[in-house]
């Protein structure tokens, strides 16, 4: 193995794969972060052809065990019901390298680096067979992620190249392509298994494929009911004073019947927005949050190319106002000038954080959760992208801070 591709390994090892960390492995600080949804497909046997992967053969090949399910090319995902969860075969020994078996044979062109996949999987621990997560039961479909950048730990990044879509696999990685044998941020330690179902796959022309199964014709949000909170409102012209910590939800403190207007004021230059009153208790939550002064003097702290967002409403991506509101629908389109709530891996854990949609990778959200949508880019939409282009090679944090000077209220 090269010297450079060390030094890769050795860096990709030190990235904490936000989005497979659930919450119960970081309950004291819970990140906002985006889960996205997906297919169906059937369990099969885990049997399959063991290949080693190692030095620069990142190839494997298997056998097939079931024929998979037709495919429909789209430009976006539709929601889709969770296949059952498989069982994960640990090892015969404790892995000193990265093996992929394959337990169903995909079709279509394989992944190449770059490729962005929507994945359910399983992960337990390799000496033991505890599991540590998964999301074939968390009831939010797969888990999307652009592989081969250093966006995951080096076992998935070099694991999932060369697979296909349809496809089946058990990824057995070791330690030093995981998380190693001393991880912090309560990471599972030591060599890891995982079965992972392949759903989807957005190439680098924007075409996203998926295996087809049970779906539903994806139309208009369905919007759910809300319950307020008991926190008390702001004064309408924006003179409370700043407050980032509450007990409670707010009331109702908005007039649904008029229209709400946000103006955010960023080191990059003003957005306008137009909220979406057909959600009112998300705009409610929203509005007395920046009339709170909420929002003012945080940043905008991450900027994700692979689909096409940015997202603030803290300082970190841990910040939250010290409440959720519940999730007012489902079945969510994302395309350019969205405005949307950010949540965590669980239902109803939206609070403050939100992002702005920059352009067509956000489709592979389409359908796959309860990101609410709120508020439409009327005015600087060249502003957003503009700070998603900031994106570093981490493919999160822009290469400069970008400051929310300022969020600010109208309404008419």
């Amino acid at each position: 193995m090269g010297t450079a591709k060390r030094e890769r390994q050795k860096a990709n090892r030190k990235l904490r794969l936000e989005e497979l960390a659930k919450e119960r492995r970081k309950a004291k600080s819970k990140r906002v972060g985006l889960w996205i949804g997906g297919g169906i497909l059937a369990v099969v046997a885990l049997v399959g052809l063991v290949t080693v992967l190692s030095g620069d053969d990142e190839s494997a090949t298997g056998t097939t065990t079931t024929v998979p399910d037709t495919l429909e090319s789209t430009t976006t995902t539709e929601p889709w019901v969770a296949p059952a969860k498989p069982e994960v075969v640990l090892p015969t020994e404790i892995p000193t390298t990265l093996h992929r078996t394959t337990l169903r044979e995909g079709t279509g062109t394989p992944v190449v680096a770059g490729d962005t996949i929507d994945v359910y999987y399983v992960g337990v621990t390799s000496a033991d067979g505890v599991e540590f997560d998964e999301n074939y039961t968390a009831g939010f479909g797969p888990f999307t992620v652009a592989i081969g950048t250093g966006r995951v730990i080096p076992g998935w990044d070099e694991g999932l190249v060369d697979t296909q879509l349809g496809g089946q696999y058990q990824l057995d990685i070791p330690a030093d392509m995981a998380y190693g044998d001393n991880p912090t941020g309560g990471q599972p330690a030591g060599a890891l298994s995982f079965v992972v179902d392949i759903v989807g796959v957005t190439a680098a022309d924007g075409t996203h494929t998926t295996v087809a199964g049970p779906t539903t014709t994806a139309g208009p949000p369905e919007i759910s009911e809300f319950t307020y909170g008991t926190g008390a409102c702001p004064e309408a012209d924006g003179s409370s004073p700043k407050t980032t910590e509450f007990t409670d939800a707010p009331e109702l403190c908005i007039d649904p019947a008029k229209q709400y207007t946000a103006t955010f004021e960023t080191s990059q230059g003003t957005i306008v927005v137009e909220l979406d009153m057909s959600v009112p208790g998300t705009v409610n939550n929203f509005v007395t949050l920046a009339r709170y002064h909420y929002y003012d003097d945080t940043i905008i702290f991450r900027t994700d190319p692979s689909i096409d967002i940015i997202q603030g409403g803290g300082r970190t991506n841990t910040d939250t106002p010290g409440y959720t509101i519940p999730d007012e629908g489902t079945g969510f389109t994302y395309t350019e000038g969205k405005l949307s709530m950010a949540r965590t891996s669980d239902a109803n854990s939206a609070g403050g954080q939100w992002f702005f949609v920059a352009g067509p990778n956000a489709s592979v959200l389409d359908g796959q959760g309860t990101y609410v949508n709120f508020g439409d880019v009327t005015e600087g939409i060249d502003v957003v992208k503009a700070i998603l282009a900031l994106a570093g090679d981490d493919g999160q944090t822009p290469t400069e801070e970008v400051q929310l000077i300022s969020v600010t209220i109208t309404e008419s």
